[in-house]
């Protein structure tokens, strides 16, 4: 109960300190710190995860699906496409010679 009132208390100051030109150009450059931050942590999860031309593959179907996924006639939520890519790595990348 106690972080959703603080939360609360932050938030509406936050609304009366972004009326402050200097705040506003300091949230713009920490989104661009953040969204560096975010290429940085995916193109080191890239190295790990794109090991062949299969997990490239599920990496293509599920970044289409998720990218164009608004063209499609229901709305799917992100925990589909973590399912699906989960099926589909154990799928595809069972042991040669083993089960």
């Amino acid at each position: 109960f106690v972080p959703i009132i603080l939360l609360s208390l932050i938030a509406a100051g936050l609304g009366y300190l972004l009326a402050y030109p200097v705040v506003r150009s300091a949230f713009a450059g920490i989104r661009v710190c953040v969204c560096v931050l975010i290429l940085n942590a995916v193109l080191r999860l890239w190295k790990k995860s794109i090991l062949d031309k299969k997990t490239l593959a599920i990496f293509a179907v599920i970044f289409l699906l998720s990218v164009f996924g608004d063209l499609l006639p229901i709305g799917v939520s992100p925990a589909v496409y973590v399912v699906a890519a989960a099926a589909a790595g154990i799928a595809l990348k069972r042991p040669e010679g083993g089960r």
